[in-house]
């Protein structure tokens, strides 16, 4: 029981003197304090183009990734409801998408049903996820 007890204070001490160092590195600056950089975005998007790109964005696709993800958040609460879960489903999705983008040996309609193939077209899921 006591090396346990070691063993947590240890690593308590080494998570704070991580977290102590984050923060100091994260403090430092060329700048002086109370500066700000003068520097402005190498590119402005107007109201109009904003919008354009907003219109440009496949509906059927978000709303796909959308049911993904709560698709993979059901599956993981059904294994462990009494754990809190924290992970990406738009990581996940990307990593299968560059799977399947990238292996000609994994059969379409095997990685498709793990890719929510009943919210979205193959064709249209492809066109959005190329990468």
């Amino acid at each position: 029981m006591r090396k346990g007890r070691l063993i947590a204070v240890f690593v308590v001490l080494t998570i704070a003197v991580f977290l102590a160092n984050t923060a100091f590195l994260c403090s430092c600056s060329r700048e002086p304090a109370g500066e700000t950089s003068k520097e402005e975005p190498d590119e402005k998007i107007s109201v109009e183009e904003s919008d354009e790109v907003a219109d440009s964005i496949d509906r059927n696709l978000v709303s796909a990734n959308t049911g993904f993800g709560f698709k993979i958040f059901k599956e993981l609460i059904l294994e462990d409801s009494n754990q809190n879960i924290f992970i990406s489903p738009l990581s996940i999705l990307l990593a299968l998408a560059m799977t399947y983008n990238g292996s000609k040996a994994i059969p379409i309609p095997k990685l498709m049903s793990t890719l929510f193939r009943s919210f979205i077209p193959y064709s249209i899921l492809y066109l959005g996820m190329e990468i």
